[in-house]
């Protein structure tokens, strides 16, 4: 009866997947001149994470096998390489209670139950090589990724609407990419105005984006929301759970994103207490005054729901009792459009308040620009001093004391001027944009607030409102910055500068 064996072909790294088919003929020729009944496995790891479970199937197989067997790789290596400390384990316990033999005909070495101390010293320092090997891969590639992060470079594939571009052999970089870039902006564009993922992926197949996989198929829900939670987009890589600037054109502003944000949560708050209160409708619906207004009496959040037909408000009394009652959304939606409907401005007041305040700004924008300059290089003059402090240390100019110590120093300077340059950036440098923005959403508040869904009246009083509070049938806000201002001048006509820039805002009951 022929003798079983296993022989397993395997590679675990990129530059070793010419070398499968090598190991495989070599593998084979071994089997047939031992006369053995082999079987063979090969795969290559560094291509599916999936293959990485297969070595762990085999182990299992060898030990299940009722027969002694032979167990036979080319090398050493191929048989510790990236495998856990367990199927190690089964392996030699199976070899030392003689079920198995190990076989690596490349190396000569052969192991059972009896073999010599020194077969066993080989097979021991065989594995410490292979594994010091494998660790040595793993830091260069780790120092590599490293390096790249103190130098504002994404080290991995650039996400949807950049590019990844080749400099020369050795080096990449990322651009942005000409035909999706205008597509990533729509998608945030979309989220901030409260739109659905599934909306969001719907219209934006028909507008032609497609997913980065083989068939181009349209992206899911779950594709547009990372694209909505990453911020490289406005400027900043998240990396292994930390944040770094990056060298990179950015597509939108960090407003932009932080808007997407507040969607995000306010969308995860509706689900939540769609299951925890009695909405009526059960699916979790966005109401016009959801977690805005709260109860005059007892301070508690009043809640919406649906009852035949007409959205109700009630206070949750989560406190305990409350005297406030129940009653009916529209005559509070009706009270809230009288006063969107004092903000009454001409065409040419808009253009007016416009160039007054670009007067103003201007000085401050460009303020913004020049510190994140400034704080960029700072950031890139520490990692240069980093660089130097390194190769000062290998030449032992310095002691390892002594470089933990500048080390250190450096690395605080330097969390300190990313918090200035999460600062400045969470800043709107593009004022001009916004008051114009603002401007025109005050000009069309009515219109919009009457026209609109309760998700977008809600954004439109998030925008324009703070603090609102109902007691009884009365309701209670303050206006603003600078809607106070706007509804102030209504008033009074008054549209020319020099009013005082303290105001306070504007209380209405």
């Amino acid at each position: 009866m022929k003798t079983k064996a296993f022989l397993i072909a395997r590679v675990s790294d990129p530059e070793q997947r010419s070398a499968l088919p090598g190991q495989v003929s070599r593998l084979k020729e071994y089997g047939k001149d031992n006369n053995y009944d082999f079987e063979l496995f090969e795969f290559d790891e560094s291509a599916y994470k999936d293959n990485r479970n297969t070595f762990s199937e085999i182990v299992e197989k060898i030990r299940n096998y009722p027969e002694k067997s032979v167990v036979v790789f080319d090398k050493i290596d191929r048989y510790s390489r990236d495998s856990t400390q367990s199927e190690i384990k089964i392996l030699d316990s199976l070899r030392k209670d003689g079920k198995i033999e190990l076989h690596f005909p490349s190396d000569g070495l052969f192991v059972h139950r009896n073999s010599p101390a020194t077969d066993l010293f080989r097979l021991g320092i065989g594995l410490a090589l292979a594994k010091y090997y494998s660790d040595s891969i793993r830091d260069n590639v780790k120092r590599k990724i490293e390096q790249k992060l103190r130098d504002s470079e994404w080290p991995g594939k650039a996400p949807i609407g950049y590019l990844n571009e080749r400099i020369d052999k050795k080096n990449t970089t990322v651009k942005l990419d000409p035909e999706r870039a205008d597509f990533v902006e729509k998608i945030f564009e979309l989220r901030a105005l409260g739109e659905s993922y599934e909306s969001i992926a719907k219209k934006m197949f028909k507008l032609g984006l497609r997913s980065n996989t083989a068939k181009r198929r349209r992206m899911t829900k779950g594709g547009i929301e990372h694209i909505i939670n990453n911020p490289f987009y406005y400027g900043v890589m998240r990396y292994d759970g930390k944040l770094y600037p990056h060298k990179y054109r950015p597509i939108i502003t960090r407003k932009l994103f932080n808007q997407c944000q507040d969607v995000n949560n306010e969308r995860a708050f509706h689900k939540t207490k769609s299951r925890e209160n009695d909405r009526g409708d059960g699916k979790g619906s966005v109401y016009t005054f959801s977690s805005l207004l709260k109860c005059g009496y007892c301070g508690c959040s009043i809640s919406s729901y649906v009852k035949k037909g007409h959205v109700y408000m009630r206070c949750t009394k989560a406190k305990g009792k409350c005297l406030q009652g129940h009653l009916k959304e529209q005559p509070v939606l009706d009270e809230v459009e009288v006063l969107l409907s004092k903000f009454q401005m001409t065409e040419v007041e808009v253009k007016d308040i416009i160039a007054d305040l670009k007067i103003k700004h201007d000085d401050q924008q460009q303020y913004y620009t020049q510190r994140i300059e400034k704080v960029r290089s700072e950031n890139e003059s520490i990692r240069k001093k980093k660089e130097l402090l390194y190769h000062d240390r290998l030449d032992g100019r310095i002691t390892v004391n002594q470089y933990d110590k500048y080390l250190e120093e450096l690395a605080e300077r330097e969390e300190e001027l990313n918090a200035e340059f999460s600062q400045l950036t969470s800043n709107d440098t593009s004022f001009m944009v916004t008051a114009s923005y603002l401007l025109e959403i005050a000009k069309e508040a009515p219109r919009l607030f009457r026209s609109s869904k309760p998700a977008l009246q809600r954004k439109l009083l998030k925008f324009v409102l703070s603090n609102l509070t109902i007691k009884g049938n009365k309701i209670d806000f303050n206006l603003k910055t600078p809607f106070d201002t706007i509804a102030e001048c209504s008033k009074t006509s008054n549209w020319l500068p020099g009013s005082d820039s303290n105001r306070q805002p504007t209380r209405y009951t």
